[in-house]
């Protein structure tokens, strides 16, 4: 009987020992895998604090470039109102000036009916080619403001003169002839007739 019971272990050993190494080894499975999702949860959250840390230096880099493109677009702002100020302040100089003018105009000028001698005094005549005998001043009227020089040779037209003015009614800009679409006019003084060649 005991040699019964002996081959029974015996028997019962042999076929179960490889169970139990299985199952020992399905245990250390279990423990490797509880252990890899401790670890891939502690990594989760650390991802998810990076990802908050990202989203606060995301927030503050956009608020940062905000504040640049603020700033830029308040500097060209400020850039466009300096040039407009700047303009502002030529134009009162001219106004500034005009003022001026007029009011010496308006001094010389307090006895208009007597101060027409005979040089306001316009004649026509034949319209001729004038050049300039030397470099001249270009004028808006007789005695008027300077608007213009011209350079010695230059050519011009006219048929209007006074006595000592002759009014500009056309000039040659590179051999072609423009009719004048301003008052000009320049000092008799400063011009001869030009010759025309005949040949």
């Amino acid at each position: 009987m005991k040699h019964v019971v002996l081959s029974f272990l015996l028997l019962y050993t042999t076929l179960y020992s490889d169970e139990i190494e299985r199952i020992e080894s399905i245990v250390n499975d279990i423990k490797e895998l509880r252990s890899s999702y401790t670890r891939a949860k502690n990594e989760i959250v650390d991802y998810k604090i990076e990802i908050e840390n990202l989203k606060k230096e995301n927030v503050y880099l956009k608020k940062s470039t905000n504040s640049i493109v603020n700033n830029n677009k308040y500097t060209l702002r400020i850039a466009s109102l300096e040039n407009k100020i700047d303009e502002l302040e030529v134009l009162l100089k001219n106004q500034k000036k005009s003022k001026k003018t007029c009011k010496l105009k308006i001094k010389k000028n307090q006895f208009p009916k007597l101060e027409m001698k005979e040089k306001y005094k316009f004649k026509s005549f034949k319209a001729k080619v004038f050049k300039l005998n030397k470099y001249a001043f270009i004028y808006d009227s007789i005695g008027g403001e300077v608007v213009e020089s011209w350079e010695e040779k230059r050519s011009f037209t006219s048929n209007i003169k006074s006595e000592n003015w002759i009014k500009i009614t056309g000039y040659f800009e590179e051999k072609v002839w423009r009719a004048s679409t301003q008052e000009l006019w320049i000092k008799n003084e400063d011009v001869v007739i030009k010759e025309l060649d005949k040949s």
